[in-house]
């Protein structure tokens, strides 16, 4: 029979070629630990099912005999992978998807409410508190970790408009550029690599004006930047806050005096 169901409250075991639904819940937990023989299929295959979180998660977890793909369907959450020079943070909102190598101690930090798809290969999950020891060194689910190294997007340059029009015909005649967008500003990107983009800015739009922009990729990675921009001192010029055109950004002085236009679209 086919019938339309909630990955929340029924999960999905594919061994073979062959899916399986059961009750999810608590229920479904104790039937696996409890060595249920219907599960069997849990057992040999992919388990497929979705949790919606409100708080972050009270252990570390590990599924030694396959990888496991986390799909974030809504909201903001932190996947902190075990390392053994210290937990590595990836922030997960909707939309991101990452996998996890098996054999990794893996834990979620939930940042607001988030509901998470899993595809777990789970035969040997294993499980350990949230505080812990591993190799003589401490292994905390809430200590500070290292964001990971995706890095940013894009880089892009600014320039002054006092002709729009002109600006326009310059980088597209001229130089082959085409146009990405013209409101607010306007943006200019190569048709060869995209990630090559001017913005032309109309006097007195952006004060102070930014000689470049960073763009990061998550509104998370933004406000991450902002906080250790304060912490270290540095000279926010223009304050952190979303645009009306769907933008997370602040400007900073870098050391030099350049002034950084730090974005990431928000959706």
């Amino acid at each position: 029979m086919v019938d339309l169901f909630d990955l929340t409250t029924t999960y999905v075991a594919a061994a073979d070629t062959t899916a399986t639904t059961y009750d999810g819940g608590d229920s479904f937990w104790r039937r696996l630990t409890g060595g249920d023989p219907a599960l069997a299929p849990v057992n040999t295959g992919w388990l497929v099912s979705s949790y919606r979180l409100t708080e972050s998660w009270p252990n570390w977890e590990m599924h030694p005999q396959g990888d496991e793909i986390l799909h974030c369907r809504s909201g903001t959450c932190e996947l902190v992978l075990e390392r053994a020079d210290g937990p590595i943070c990836f922030t997960l909102t909707s939309g991101k998807t990452i996998v996890i190598d098996k054999g990794t101690w893996h834990t979620v930090r939930v940042t607001s409410e988030a509901e998470l798809l899993h595809i777990t290969h789970g035969s040997g999950t294993t499980f350990k508190p949230a505080s812990t020891e591993t190799n003589g060194a401490a292994q905390r689910a809430d200590a500070p970790c290292r964001q990971d190294a995706a890095g940013p997007t894009r880089v892009i340059a600014y320039a002054g408009g006092g002709d729009l029009d002109a600006s326009r015909d310059f980088y597209t005649e001229l130089l082959g550029m085409e146009v990405a967008m013209d409101d607010p500003v306007l943006g200019l990107t190569s048709p060869a690599n995209h990630s090559a983009q001017v913005l032309i800015v109309p006097a007195g739009f952006d004060d102070p004006l930014p000689q470049f922009g960073i763009d990061l990729g998550d509104p998370t990675g933004v406000d991450a930047a902002h906080a250790t921009a304060l912490e270290r001192g540095l000279r926010v010029v223009y304050p952190l806050r979303t645009e009306p055109w769907g933008v997370r950004r602040f400007f900073v002085q870098d050391p030099g005096g350049t002034i950084v236009n730090v974005l990431a679209h928000t959706a």
